[in-house]
């Protein structure tokens, strides 16, 4: 939530690289909390910042750069889908607590969250570029 929150604070006032740096930082903590191979829920939320940091790429004019984001939040997202955990325990440093998930409103998968997060950012090369991805 923080990391989103600074992101559409510097997205609101223009800074798009701030935006960016903020989400590629959140991305790699993330990316450090996974244990082994196994997919984790931080991954589907991981997909997301991704697709996000291809839509300040877009936003840039950078649009390599953005497919190059879009193919890695795609590739995340069909790894998380692949085999779904909302189990905190999946998540490094983590120990089980009984009873206890993670739950989100971003979407039933991760490649649903990523169609959103796109879709958000109201820009039709983003958004072709996403469908000519996405497949």
């Amino acid at each position: 939530n923080t990391v989103v929150g600074y992101m559409n604070y510097y997205l609101k006032r223009g800074d798009i690289d701030s935006g960016r740096a903020i989400l590629e930082w959140g991305s790699s903590v993330f990316a450090g909390l996974r244990r082994g191979d196994k997919p984790n829920y931080l991954d589907k939320v991981n997909s997301v910042f991704t697709a996000a940091v291809a839509g300040t790429h877009m936003m840039s004019g950078n649009e390599d750069e953005a497919r190059e984001k879009l193919e890695k939040a795609k590739e995340l997202a069909k790894f998380f889908d692949s085999a779904p955990s909302y189990d905190e325990s999946d998540v490094r440093f983590i120990e089980r607590i009984e009873g206890a998930s993670v739950h989100d409103d971003i979407g039933p998968t991760a490649m649903e969250a990523v169609d959103t997060t796109v879709s958000e950012f109201e820009n039709d090369e983003l958004n072709a570029l996403w469908g000519s991805i996405r497949g």
